[in-house]
């Protein structure tokens, strides 16, 4: 469904809710059984319900806390005279006295009217305080109240905290938190960490519900359990939550964490309520309102919009509610990356220690289109029964022309250490000549990215309440799609081929940690003009594709047991099927050129605007006649193949076709069954949780049946050495009998596992709490190391194989936070975490066929390849330290300042890639009348790579952002991501050397402008 046509379907069942029902009015009071109080508690300043608020019977031990619409339920008040007080961070505290009699219940509402240490001054009205409390300070006690109230260790936020996130993109609104760290793709966040573990070590829900996620990206989720944030918004959600420690009541595959994204309801407001946001971003790459160059080959202008419409509403005397939200956000930014590599095969001929061998100059625009709608609708029955119903469809459009300048400085092959000498320069990291007439060369190459992603969510849920008895139930479904289509949906083959230039030239830069490569042409046929590169083969088309499908159902039953003390019992049942299917059928679309004017056709096919290469630093590049690079132009490539499809030639060869429809295909099916009990109870001071969790898991992937050496050979069928299949067939045809004469195969597993928790909490003084807490989880395997087809050289008799039996792996995790909580909004706490993981997975090579349990005779005597648990045990530390508080206590004009800091250390027994051993933020809010300004500041250690000797450089980035409150609602806004447009840096040492750059990444500072408005 293309955009307009969604837009003009969301836009009608917008006009056409509040037209077909009658207005809101106010809770309707209920028959309330004795004993039992209940009412809400409202916050008239902020026009929303309150949850999390604490409602105690002062001189008894009976408490409730408010649920998400504001409510609370008070059983077991005895008959007389009763005192209820409300307590709420940021609030005074407030009070009510009542007489229970014994054949009747009450029902007892409150409101929050008097935010603590905040006072209107004489040229202030209380809508003008009501509109700072709400916006950032409110966010912040939502959060701490939130945090105090969870049995988890956890962080909880408000989505408005941190300033404007007008792309919708949640893993940069949750940078700011402790313990969070981000992977990002071309400058764009997909994944987020959590204690310095890979993004695998993450579960990320929905209201409690597992979401869908794929990636059709070779190295993203089509091969990994990661969660991809991109195709996710930020927009429809009231609030996040991450939880360090998990319950029994929830999965336990999240050994780093849970983060849980809480959809917003229309029962946590009071009455109707209509939010938008209208807004327009830039890159200051192309920070102007004037038409400038790509990225689809053509002028355009770099100024993206975005938006934002929210219709909240409750009817039928507030028994439904209902919640729309439709967003919208389009960015455009620009990559410039430079990776150089080098040669460090110093000889008698040549003693040097480093030799620059190639610098790859890449500079790619893309535009980034998320379009995110979301319905919930709840419907309250009676008192005791309620229905609720979550959909939302999330769809992103991602569009990268990327250009590709290569400039090779010398042949690199070992077998010939004399080619080196011809890199001339006394300090080749600063300056080079290339003067090899033979291998210094110019490569280029265009490649156009198109990649769309959709996911559909439907989440129904019921609640049933009986005295102390509370079922519930949640079903949900959801459907992931991740797809490369650049010549379908952008007119764009998937590469122009790599075009070779043999010429000599110059390089330069000015420092070592920079990137302003300055290269001249000194020989060789110019650089400006197609004809003096080689002719390419096209790769015509993009076949990546991943599906993920989870189905999931579940029912919860809690109730209360005893008086004194009173347990909390909860109990539950669920099932969860995920199928994952991917694949990869790029290697099959490679054609050649065969037309007329086969030398020379490649000139009418240059890009129309010059390689702008400074982006990078301020770098550039000069041929020899003056002019800049050839670079092809990989729309007009595709044009020509539609029109003209007799010009070109398939290439792909049977090796291609293995690899597009065998190698790169996976169907990988898991079902996990659970059940759990949980109990949990106050004694004074003191809260207790146990629970104990049962999770059975079975798996089935199905792969290809290949044929052995002796049946090709029988069938006539020749076979040659190949890297990926060992023994591959020579056709096509050969091929397809290779791996598919024979049915499928079904290759399952079974696994069971028990997971116990537990949680102690202890309140030293009523704003100082020490929590403990410890559970046991599970990561279970990648879907890459158990399902996919067995690799077999048979010349160096080697099988390469996926392990179906592969156990998960298992984590006791140790978790404690020591809390204090300011008044009247704040908190610093530190938080000490030990993880110690079992069956580590490690990638075993040299293995016999006893080792892997095979059992058959053709590769008896061959060694194996695997992934295996490691039978040692890994420890993983950290330690967390957040600050975070309003300073409204402060004479004004500082009373509007509101500081926060984190800082995180995370250590490991073994090398854990891309694991920051420090991280640290900072952050200043002010708010004085109608002004509101922030700014962030962002920095990380340098953290290790794949690679020995490679790491990361620290960074630090800065965002800064306001508004301007214009009356009746409405702001104006900014905020400017990476102000400073620093660069991801990756560097390379070795022993008793300087470490040297190898890759830097520039994208730009983003900026957004905006207006927004709630009435």
């Amino acid at each position: 469904m293309k955009l307009p046509q969604r837009l003009v379907l969301c836009l009608g069942l917008l006009c056409a809710v509040p037209a077909a029902l009658p207005a809101a009015s106010a809770p309707a009071a209920a028959a309330v059984e004795p004993g039992v109080i209940t009412g809400y508690v409202y916050n008239p300043i902020t026009k929303e319900y309150v949850r999390n608020a604490e409602v105690v019977v002062e001189g008894t031990s009976l408490a409730a806390i408010t649920e998400g619409d504001g409510s609370y339920r008070l059983v077991g008040v005895p008959t007389g005279p009763a005192v209820l007080r409300v307590r709420y961070t940021g609030y005074e505290a407030v009070t009510a006295a009542l007489v229970m009699e014994a054949d009747a219940g009450r029902t007892q509402n409150f409101e929050l009217s008097k935010p603590t240490a905040v006072r209107a001054g004489k040229d202030e009205t209380i809508v003008l305080e009501g509109f700072v409390v709400s916006a950032e300070r409110e966010g912040n006690a939502k959060a701490i109240m939130s945090q105090r109230r969870s049995m988890d260790i956890t962080n909880s936020v408000a989505s408005d905290v941190f300033g404007d996130v007008a792309e919708g993109n949640i893993a940069e609104f949750l940078k700011h938190l402790a313990g969070v760290d981000l992977d990002s793709v071309e400058g764009d966040v997909r994944t987020v960490r959590l204690r310095g573990l890979s993004a695998e070590y993450t579960a990320v829900t929905l209201d409690g519900v597992s979401l869908a996620s794929a990636d059709a990206n070779t190295s993203g989720s089509g091969n990994s359990r990661a969660f991809s944030f991109e195709q996710v918004s930020l927009n429809s959600m009231d609030s996040i939550e991450i939880s360090k420690t998990v319950s029994a009541d929830v999965d336990a595959n999240a050994p780093a964490g849970t983060i849980n994204l809480k959809s917003k309801r229309a029962f946590d407001r009071k009455g109707r309520r209509i939010a938008w946001q209208a807004n327009v971003g830039m890159n200051s790459s192309d920070f102007t309102l004037s038409r400038t160059n790509g990225p689809d080959n053509a002028q355009r202008r770099k100024i993206e919009p975005g938006g934002m419409l929210e219709y909240s509403d409750v009817f039928l005397n507030r028994k439904l509610g209902i919640v729309l939200n439709i967003s919208e956000s389009n960015t455009y930014a620009i990559s410039a990356r430079s990776t150089l590599a080098y040669n460090r095969e110093a000889s008698d001929v040549d003693p040097r220690v480093v030799v620059p061998t190639s610098m790859a100059l890449t500079i790619g625009p893309r535009i980034t289109e998320r379009f995110t709608t979301t319905l919930t609708a709840d419907y309250k029955v009676s008192p005791k029964l309620n229905f609720g119903l979550t959909v939302i469809s999330n769809y992103n459009d991602y569009w990268f022309d990327m250009r590709t300048a290569t400039f090779t400085t010398h042949n690199a092959d070992k077998k010939v250490p004399a080619a080196r000498a011809t890199v001339k320069g006394d300090d080749l990291l600063m300056a080079l000549q290339a003067t090899s007439t033979s291998s210094a060369k110019l490569a280029v190459t265009a490649q156009g990215i198109a990649k769309a992603g959709e996911t559909w969510t439907y989440i129904p849920r019921f609640e049933y309440r009986i005295g102390r008895l509370k079922l519930e139930g949640k079903f949900a479904y959801s459907d992931s799609r991740s797809w490369y289509d650049p010549m379908g949906r952008r007119g764009s083959v998937v590469s122009s081929g790599a075009m070779t230039n043999v010429s000599t030239f110059t390089a330069a830069r000015s420092a070592l940690k920079r990137s302003d490569w300055q290269f001249a042409q000194t020989g060789g046929k110019s650089w400006s003009d197609g004809a003096n590169f080689t002719t390419p083969t096209l790769q015509v088309d993009d076949g990546r594709t991943s599906r993920s499908k989870i189905g999931s159902g579940q029912i919860d039953g809690s109730f209360t047991v005893g008086s004194k003390p009173a347990i909390q019992i909860k109990t539950g049942l669920k099932t969860k099927e995920e199928q994952r299917t991917y694949a990869n059928r790029r290697a099959n679309t490679y054609y050649t050129y065969e037309g007329p004017n086969a030398a020379t056709w490649k000139t009418a096919y240059n890009m129309p605007y010059d390689l702008d290469l400074s982006m990078l630093d301020g770098g550039s590049a000069v041929s020899n006649t003056g002019g800049t690079i050839f670079m092809p132009d990989v729309q007009k490539l595709a044009n020509l193949f539609r029109e003209h499809p007799e010009y070109f030639k398939r290439a792909a060869t049977a090796a291609n076709y293995y690899s597009a429809n065998i190698l790169n295909m996976k169907d990988y099916t898991e079902n996990v069954s659970a059940a759990y009990l949980m109990g949990t109870t106050n004694l004074r001071k003191a809260t207790f949780r146990v629970g104990m969790r049962w999770e059975g898991t079975r798996t089935d992937s199905l792969e290809f049946d290949q044929r052995t050496k002796g049946e090709m050979a029988a069938a006539g069928y020749a076979l040659v050495k190949n890297d990926d299949a060992g023994m591959l067939a020579t056709t096509v045809d050969g091929v397809k009998y290779q791996f598919e004469s024979k049915p499928l195969v079904h290759r399952k597993g079974y696994y069971d596992n028990f997971f116990p928790s537990a949680s102690f909490k202890y309140r030293f003084l009523p704003n100082l709490d020490l929590h403990v807490g410890y559970a046991k989880t599970i990561r279970r395997p990648d879907f890459s190391d158990i399902s996919g087809i067995w690799s077999v050289n048979e010349e160096a008799h080697t099988v390469e194989m996926p392990n179906a039996g592969l156990k998960p792996e298992l984590s006791n995790n140790y978790s404690a936070r020591l809390a204090y909580y300011f008044e009247p909004v704040g908190v610093i706490a530190v938080n000490y975490f030990v993880n110690t993981v079992r069956n580590l997975h490690q990638k075993m090579y040299k293995l016999s066929a006893a080792d892997v349990g095979y059992t058959g005779t053709d590769y008896a005597g061959y060694e194996f390849t695997t992934t295996l648990m490691s039978p040692e045990k890994v420890e993983i530390r950290g330690f967390e330290f957040e600050y975070n508080q309003s300073l409204s206590f402060l004479p004004k004009p500082f009373s509007g300042l509101n500081v926060r800091a984190t800082y995180t250390r995370n250590d490991s027994s073994v090398k854990v890639v891309d694991m920051s051993p420090h991280a640290a933020t900072a952050g200043l809010n002010y708010t004085f009348r109608r002004l509101n300004i922030y700014s962030s500041v962002n920095w990380t250690d340098d953290r290790p790579l794949g690679t020995y000797g490679n790491y990361r450089r620290h960074r630090t980035t800065t965002d800064v952002g306001g508004s301007f409150a214009l009356g009746r609602g409405m702001s104006l806004f900014f905020a400017a991501r990476n102000v400073f447009n620093v660069p991801n840096i990756n560097l390379q040492e070795y022993p008793g050397e300087a470490a040297f750059a190898v890759n830097y990444g520039y994208y730009g500072t983003a900026w957004t402008f905006g207006v927004k408005g709630t009435f």
